[in-house]
């Protein structure tokens, strides 16, 4: 009877709805800090006339001096979410629909990692995500797009573990993410890269047939991604942004990493770079690829930090079992429940002091 008493907290508390709410709740107590972003009122504008309008825009009707020229927003579907937040609730809208998909992000990201790590590591790991991440979380259809790259990524990295393809009700997330944030692009890319992990861990003989049904996958994804008002041309969007060349650096989400000062992002880095090199944590050849990659993603541009810290835990989830352990091999009740209580406790103090 004791014992059955000992466990009903652990029963109906579950990690992932701990770390939801209690990162929901920390970005309620941000407030107006999440309306710090000079764009946020423009976003809810372009959203106002989409609802308006009911259509997309195609030509600048913004700007002065480029007034009549071809233009489109890729991120059409959360500046009207934003638009209709805004009309529904004034700015109060906007903010709570943000925490509420950057805390649904963290929620899908915590059960994807109890489910193979020791809960104190993915405690850990799940403090530093928000450490980085938290200068970030703003009102901006990033916000929107993060469950949807977390939930993403998470399908692709489960699938190559067990060396398999992935299920084909993923595409419809592509068409979403298309729809959301121009960062789905990245989305593609990485199907190339995982599907190299995913052979790697087959047979040589059944590697060739892998490859060729994840072949087969990234073109479905790829006609995914096409599903949006603007067909094909959101892919070129991403491209043109690109392009801009040195006026990016005029941007500044677009600029490098700034280590003039130390902050968050510095001090994840380092103290995980001192963990790996104390514990001789070992990857697998394509997991040290996707890892520079964020990691220079998140250093050539501080927009990119949040894709790192959002990702990186994923797609180490696979070597980190493997040196640390599973969490179906710790207990679930006392432990379990003190370090739930202890993300109750630190998810909403750096929350707000991020």
């Amino acid at each position: 009877m004791t014992a059955q008493a000992s466990d009903a907290p652990a029963r109906w508390l579950s990690l992932p709805l701990v770390t939801g709410v209690c990162v929901y709740a920390g970005l309620l107590a941000l407030g107006n800090r999440m309306l710090a972003d000079p764009d946020t009122f423009w976003q809810i504008k372009v959203g106002q006339w989409i609802l308006d309008n009911a259509a997309v825009p195609r030509t600048d009707i913004f700007s002065f001096t480029m007034q009549g020229q071809p233009w489109i927003s890729t991120q059409w579907l959360a500046q009207a979410c934003y638009a209709l937040a805004f009309s529904v609730a004034g700015w109060a809208g906007p903010v709570i629909l943000t925490a509420a998909s950057i805390a649904a992000a963290f929620a899908l990201l915590a059960r994807f990692l109890e489910r193979r790590l020791d809960t104190f590591v993915v405690l850990i790991l799940l403090l530093a995500a928000l450490a980085i991440a938290s200068p970030h979380f703003l009102v901006r259809p990033h916000a929107l797009a993060m469950p949807v790259m977390v939930a993403w990524v998470m399908g692709l990295i489960a699938t190559a573990d067990r060396g398999g393809v992935p299920s084909f009700w993923l595409p419809p997330l592509m068409t979403l993410w298309a729809n959301l944030h121009g960062s789905f692009v990245f989305g593609l890319v990485l199907i190339g890269a995982i599907a190299l992990d995913a052979m790697m861990r087959v047979e040589r003989p059944a590697r060739a047939q892998l490859l060729l049904r994840w072949f087969v996958f990234g073109l479905v994804a790829l006609a995914a991604s096409c599903i949006t008002p603007y067909g094909w041309n959101s892919l070129l969007a991403a491209r043109n942004i690109l392009n801009l060349g040195a006026a990016l650096s005029m941007i500044t989400e677009w600029r490098p990493a700034d280590f003039t000062r130390f902050g968050a992002f510095e001090g994840v880095l380092l103290l995980g770079l001192g963990a790996v090199l104390f514990k001789g944590l070992k990857l697998p050849m394509m997991r040290i690829v996707l890892t520079l990659g964020l990691l220079h993603m998140a250093l050539a541009s501080a927009r990119n930090a949040t894709v790192l810290a959002l990702l990186l835990p994923i797609v180490l989830s696979g070597p980190l079992a493997a040196r640390f352990g599973r969490a179906a091999m710790l207990p679930t009740n006392g432990a379990r429940l003190r370090s739930m209580v202890a993300v109750a406790t630190l998810v909403p103090v750096i929350a707000i002091t991020g």
